[in-house]
């Protein structure tokens, strides 16, 4: 039986060190890519990364906003999109996809955007629409970046519920 717990334990241990990350508070899993590092997290910022060389960021971040009825969903993504277009300058959106991760609704939402000096002008978005909060992964990248255009679009796909 011991024998058993130490080859879980370590089991655990190694996916950990490959990046999975699993948060039980705010319900999401995540696999980071090699080479992406951890950087202080602005106020408001559950976690953030920058990825080989600063071409590109992540940061996933909680709302206290939840879902609404399935009759309601179309409505909900609009209202998510155009609060993202508000708030973006020049927002030209690339990809818009709702799909179901078991119970959860998932949200995709790919869009360029004019950069501000240093900033990236692709934003790859998925959002975790739980019933009480939603969590947020976005990831901002230079498009002519291949790798970390390869790492972003595996890491979005990672992003999953987690529900312990």
């Amino acid at each position: 039986m011991k024998l058993v717990a130490v080859v879980l334990l370590v089991a655990a241990e190694a996916a950990t060190a490959r990046g999975t990350l699993q948060d039980g508070q705010h319900n999401y899993q995540i696999a980071i890519a090699p080479g992406w590092l951890p950087v202080d997290a602005p106020d408001g910022t559950l976690l953030a990364y920058q990825g080989p060389g600063k071409r590109a960021h992540l940061a996933i971040t909680r709302v206290e906003v939840g879902r609404v009825g399935k009759d309601l969903q179309p409505r909900m993504v609009d209202e998510i999109e155009r609060g993202v277009e508000k708030s973006t300058r020049a927002y030209h959106r690339l990809k818009r996809k709702l799909t179901m991760s078991g119970i959860v609704p998932v949200l995709d939402l790919v869009y360029e955007r004019s950069a501000p000096a240093g900033g990236h002008p692709l934003v790859m978005n998925r959002f975790l629409l739980f019933r009480r909060h939603t969590v947020v992964l976005s990831i901002a990248i230079d498009p002519g970046e291949r790798t970390a255009r390869r790492d972003a679009d595996a890491m979005i796909q990672s992003f999953t519920p987690f529900l312990p």
